[in-house]
């Protein structure tokens, strides 16, 4: 898994900031529109770092895990 130096984080605080950033430049009024963009044009979610599990699926964080990043980090 990328970025294990930061513990036992499962998505690095970098790529959290990244899709942030990513989700304010681009204008997304919802996270769930922000997902559907990344899941359409994979690419794009990794160059914000996101990557894909063993099972070839994207690995974007929940909606949840998003917020508490940006609220306690």
């Amino acid at each position: 898994m990328p970025y294990e130096a930061e513990g036992d984080l499962k998505f690095p605080l970098v790529s959290i900031l990244r899709l942030y950033i990513f989700k304010l430049i681009k204008g997304f009024k919802t996270y769930e529109l922000l997902i559907g963009y990344l899941r359409k044009y994979e690419e794009e979610a990794f160059q914000l770092g996101l990557f894909k599990n063993e099972d070839n699926i994207l690995e974007i964080p929940p909606k949840r895990t998003f917020n508490h990043y940006l609220q306690t980090k």
